[in-house]
This record gives structure tokens, sequence and C-alpha cells, in this order.
């Protein structure tokens, strides 16, 4: 059957108008145009087409449902697929007309304007035990760009519209994954993918971003992976976190915080790798505090505060091959004085300090690693930097001991220690001083202890310009043997020993002009012409007052000091008046010497005691 409308030479041709009529009080009527069914083939098309224009716009296409102006809604309006038993639902296609000589028109869905809220659309893949997939494609480009896709929120004369991508829910496992992927670029590079938020107005904050997963009541939260692909002929791509520029306050921070435990387990952890490097080095990891027009940011790595505060380590990368990683700890350079680098233990606020410990490595097989500190060699003006090992003072109780040693040897000998003064161009060298502490009663010794074995060591004295030693301190000897030694006091000195002293000259012993005095030294009395003084020298009276003329008397001497070799001196001291009286002989023995006296007057006895001085020489 066919409607249609005359041809027309001037002028449009006419319509055709199908319409029911209206209804007083009742629906209107219903307008239906249907397809027969077929049996052996497909089922009839029904095809609405606009007419054509050789020169003007097509005609359009308009569906409208009809308007209600009861508060109840408007009529919808469905494009609704056929229905199919044994094959695949009919297919809705809305498709805007192709034009051959410019843009192609375009194909809108738009919701209804509405006093309060306007109308929504909706696009909705079919339901089915899969659900019908949604698709949205711009348009291929054949010979330039492809069509670009573009999705809004609406504008709102207050607060803008948010855009929600929402991954369907998986209501007996695993919700929707989204997926956002850049196009790929078959011949050169794939496409950019950009996430921002808009340029703020003339007031307020741009828009924040905000990754992040889902919480879960059950397992592990989802995790967040930011990487860039590998690259097969190049470099993989670089990643940057860069907060922008202001121009008020501080610079926005960069905060990385791993995740909180409430079980008895360890909070998260933080783990920063540099990049690794099958044939060449590895890649660096550097944290840098920012340029400042005053002073550079810090960098700062801290361990966490808690009961027991967490651990701070640095550690160079394993060898597993060959040497194993540099740690270098070096402070900031300066146009003036370069930057100083402390080392401090923590402050134990009830108790001791925390200690500070330098150790080398260990040579499982060989030598363990050496430990040198030093300051560096100085510029072309000024000296070198001092070197000042210190314990801290005190307000109770002794300071801190400082100990410098070598360490224990199971097979071969204890390290040396050296301290040495460094060689100067002045016409004096340096000194090197050893003080003992000062204290309010007795100040602190200086020990000079040397090692303990079978033969114990000494103490040397080395001629710096020969290396050869020219004196020796063991517990035995002091040896000066090789040079010319003084001792000189500026008050009184004194040479004391527990045994025997002895002084050796090999030409002679001098005193040098000085006066000699105070040698031991007695005096007594005898008894029946004997006496004992245990001294090198004294006065002895005799018990014998009245020696005869031309007599001689034998007074024994007992002394310790004596041995039968010994020079025994004796001086008369003055006695025997009337008489004339001498030394006749004095005979040394073991233990003791003999003294005979004579009184050579002719006729005269003494009239009282001898008196004589004696000095023994060993």
């Amino acid at each position: 059957m066919t409607f249609s409308s005359g041809t027309t030479s001037s002028g449009n041709s006419g319509a055709i108008m199908i319409g029911s009529s209206n209804a007083a009080n009742g629906a209107g009527g219903l307008i239906s145009l249907t397809v027969g069914s077929a049996a052996t083939g497909a089922g009839g098309s029904i095809i609405h087409t606009a007419g054509s224009s050789s020169n003007a716009a097509g005609g359009a296409v308009t569906v409208t449902a009809g308007a209600s102006s009861a508060s109840a809604a408007g009529g919808a309006s469905s494009l609704v697929g056929g229905v199919s038993t044994g094959g695949a639902g009919g297919a809705v296609a809305v498709t805007a007309g192709a034009s051959t000589t410019a843009v192609g028109g375009a194909a809108a869905l738009t919701g209804g304007a509405g006093a309060t809220t306007g109308g929504a659309t909706s696009v909705v893949g079919g339901g089915g035990n899969t659900g019908g997939a949604l698709t949205l494609t711009g348009g291929t480009g054949a010979t330039a760009v492809g069509g670009v896709l573009t999705l809004t929120a609406g504008q709102g004369a207050t607060t803008g519209a948010a855009a929600t991508i929402v991954g369907g829910v998986g209501t007996a496992a695993t919700g929707g994954a989204i997926v956002i992927s850049s196009g790929a670029g078959s011949a050169t590079t794939s496409g950019a993918i950009t996430i921002t938020s808009v340029d703020a107005g003339t007031n307020g904050a741009s828009g924040k971003m905000k990754f992040t997963s889902g919480t879960t009541s059950s397992g592990n939260s989802g995790a967040i992976m930011i990487g860039s692909g590998g690259a097969v002929a190049g470099t993989g791509g670089k990643i940057d976190l860069t907060v922008g520029s202001g121009n008020t306050g501080a610079g926005g921070a960069i905060d990385i915080t791993a995740g909180v435990t409430s079980h008895a387990s360890a909070g998260g952890a933080v783990t920063i790798t540099g990049g690794q490097a099958t044939a060449n080095v590895g890649g660096a990891v550097s944290l840098t505090g920012g340029v400042g027009a005053t002073v550079g940011g810090a960098a700062s790595v801290a361990g966490a505060a808690s009961p027991t505060g967490g651990a701070v380590s640095v550690t160079g990368g394993q060898g597993t091959s060959a040497i194993g990683g540099a740690l270098s700890l070096l402070s900031g350079a300066g146009a003036t004085s370069g930057g100083a680098a402390s080392f401090s233990g923590g402050v134990g606020s009830a108790a001791t300090g925390g200690a500070v410990t330098i150790s080398s490595g260990t040579g499982s097989a060989t030598t363990s690693g050496a430990i040198t500190i030093k300051t560096f060699d100085s510029g072309t003006n000024g000296a070198s930097g001092k070197l000042a090992f210190s314990s801290g003072t005190t307000s109770s109780g002794n300071s801190g001991a400082l100990l410098i040693g070598s360490g224990n040897a199971l097979v071969g000998g204890g390290g040396a220690i050296t301290i040495s003064v460094g060689t100067g161009a002045a016409v004096t060298g340096g000194l090197l001083k050893m003080s003992a502490g000062s204290g309010t009663n007795t100040g602190g010794s200086v020990y000079l202890t040397p090692g303990t074995g079978t033969t114990k060591g000494s103490v040397y004295f080395v001629n710096p310009a020969t290396d050869a030693n020219y004196g020796t301190i063991s517990d035995t000897t002091i040896d000066f043997s090789t040079t010319t030694v003084s001792l000189v006091a500026t008050g009184a000195g004194t040479l004391t020993s527990g045994s025997t002293l002895t002084l050796t000259g090999t030409t002679g012993i001098s005193m040098g002009a000085s006066y000699v005095y105070n040698f031991e030294s007695g005096t007594d009395t005898c008894t029946g012409d004997a006496v004992t003084i245990n001294k090198m020298s004294g006065k002895v009276t005799s018990s014998t007052a009245d020696l005869a003329a031309d007599t001689t008397v034998d007074v024994t001497v007992t002394s310790s000091r004596v041995v039968a070799a010994s020079k025994i001196f004796v001086t008369l001291a003055g006695g025997c008046s009337g008489g004339t009286v001498v030394v006749s002989k004095v005979v040394p023995g073991t233990g003791s010497f003999v003294v005979t006296i004579l009184n050579r007057h002719a006729s005269t006895a003494c009239g009282s005691a001898i008196e004589f001085f004696f000095l023994v020489v060993n």
C-alpha cells in the first residue's frame, strides 16, 4: 500500500498527516505502525526517511512523545530492537547524516529541560547472562585525526556537576575494572594520557587530585601501582612527582607514608630503589633539599619516635663479585666556610646517651678494612684543620675516659701505635705534649708501660736523624750510654734507691766543683774499746781516757757497710790531752774494721778519751 502526496513543480509538495483525535475524558487514540511477521524470511522493515534537498538542508525527522499538563510525567519515547527467540536481538542504530563535502551531521542525546532538575540521559547495555557492552567511540579519520571523545559534566550556576566513571557491581565475584588506555600509534608514538584538574578561577584553589583504592572488610585493600612501560631500544619512561610553585608561604610538601596497622606487626615499609642495570652501573637514588635564596632546604632521614626509637641505616650495596659500594657522607661546599659534619648519639633523658660506633668492614678471608680520620690538606693560605678527641665535661662523677689501643693478635704481634708530629719548615718542630689532669688534691699521673712477655719491653728514645736508639728505660736499666745526658733540677734533686745506688763513669765521676755533703754518718762512744756504727762515715770516742805514753789501743768498729776490700780513711778529731796520738794502722775485715791508735809521747799519758772520724769507701 502506498500513501503519497503528489509532486509539485513549484512550491512544497503536499504534507501527509496521520493522527488520532483528542479525548475529553480518556487517553488519546493509539497510533501503531506494525510490519507483518514473516514465516520464512526477515520481518518487514519500517523506514523513516526525511526528504533530501538539492540546494538546502535535508528534512528533519522528529519523534516527540506527548506532553502532560497534569502533575505527571510527559510521555516516554522508546526505540527498541526486535526480540529474537533463536538469535541475536535486533539492533538499534542512531546515525547522523553523512556529508560528501563538509562536516557530517551531529547526533545528540539530550535530556529534557526541567523547572527543577533537567531530565537524565542514559545509555545502558542490555541485560543478559553477560550484560551488554556499552561502547562510545570517536569516528575514524580516514586521512587525518580520528574523532575526539569528550565526556563533560554539566555546567552549574553554583558548583559544576561531577563526572563519575564506575565499574559494574559484581554481586558474587570481583567488581568490574576501569581501564583508560591511550590510542595506539601503529607507526610512531602511542597517545598520551593527561589527568588534570582545571585551573582555578579568580578566587579559590584548583581542584585536588585523589588516587585511592577502596576500603575492605576482609583481606588486603587494593594496591596502587604507578609505573612507566619497558623500553626495547631506549630508556624506560621517567616518573616525576612535582609540587607546583607558589608565591605565598612555604612551598608545597610531598608526603609518602606507608600504611598503619593495628595488628601486632610492623607498620608498612617505604622502599625507594634505583633502577637495575644488567650490563652497567645501577641507577642512583638522591635525596636533595630544595634551593633557597638564603639557606638551602634540609634533607632529613629520621627513625620514628616510639618507646624504642626507630633505627636509621645507610648501607652501601653488596658487591657480589667485586668491591662493595662505598658510603660517603659529605657536608656541603661553601663560598666562605664549608658546612660542618656532625655525628651525635641520641639524648638519653633518664639514662645513658646513645653511643657512636665507627667500625670498618670485616674481611672474612683476609684483612679487615682500615679507618682513617684526617682533616683535609689546607689551601694556599691557612692551616689544615685540627683534630680533637675529647670526652665531655661532667657535673657529677668522672668525665669519660679516652682509650686508644690496637687489638689483640692471636697469631702475630699486637698492632703498633704511632703518635708523631708532622715535619715543618719552621725553625722549631711541632710539640708533642702529654698532660695528666689537674686535681684539687693530687694531680693525675702519667704512665708509660711497656708490654709484658718472656722479655719485658722497654721505653726507647730515638734519634730523629738516624732513627737509632740513644736511650733506653727498662725495669732494670736507664741507659743513655750512646750520648751525653744532663739531669737538671732548678730546685733540689734526689736520687734514691731501695737497694744499692751505683754511679759509674768510664773516665770518672765529676761533682762539677759542687759542695758535697750529707754522707751517711753516725756517732757513738766505745764500750770496752768496741763500738757499732752501721754507717759509711762517723765519729768514734774511745772508752780509754788515760792511754799511757808509747802505748797503742785497738778500737774495733763494727759496720755492715764494711767488706774485706773496703778502704777505710781515719782522721783524729781530738782528745788525749797531754799526750800525742797518731793512727798507726787500719785493718778492714768483713763487717768491721780495727783502728790502732798510738800515744807516741815519751813520758805523758793521755788525760782524756781519744776521738776520730772514719770514712768507708767500697
